[in-house]
């Protein structure tokens, strides 16, 4: 986004941008931490479509959080994005990321993100996964040989594993 009329022109680029069910979009701008609202959430045949979300990710101890510009920057974008309906949230490390639910399962995940995979790989996780697309964690990395080649087709998006069970 390009902002003029301030007295020096800027440019804002979010650090994510996000289509979610308007539903988790709600909950998470109401106050709920992310990772939670993550965890929590189910697909529902009500659903109520969709809504775009901007999500500027922080570290706690971010420099920024102390410049007046910066935070005056922010609240503009905010400004600007609520006007058009989108929702526009800070996602903080210790309140929304590092959550006992998730934290566990997702460093694992990330540590294997450069996992080696091969077209073999792939085969074997479909034939466990069936036509039904469903299997365990335990399942796949019996038929796999590690945890780490079931976390590198999920950081892929060749499968999809429940982050909540841990292993």
């Amino acid at each position: 986004m390009k902002v003029t009329g301030e007295p020096k022109e800027w440019m804002y680029r979010p650090d994510l941008r996000l289509t979610v069910d308007a539903s988790f979009a709600e909950t998470v701008l109401n106050g709920e931490p992310f990772a939670e609202a993550v965890s929590r959430w189910r697909p529902r045949p009500d659903s109520i479509g969709t809504k775009t979300l901007i999500v500027e990710v922080k570290d706690d101890n971010d420099p920024r959080f102390d410049d007046p510009v910066y935070l005056h920057k922010l609240d503009l974008a905010q400004q600007v994005y609520e006007a058009i309906n989108w929702g526009f949230l800070w996602v903080t490390r210790s309140i929304d990321i590092e959550h006992p639910s998730s934290a566990r399962s997702v460093r694992e995940v990330m540590l294997d993100h450069d996992v080696s995979l091969t077209p073999a790989d792939i085969t074997i996780a479909r034939r466990v996964l069936g036509k039904a697309g469903r299997s365990t964690i335990g399942e796949l990395v019996n038929a796999l040989g590690s945890i780490g080649k079931c976390s590198a087709l999920h950081v892929r998006r060749i499968i999809s594993m429940d982050m909540r069970s841990g292993r």
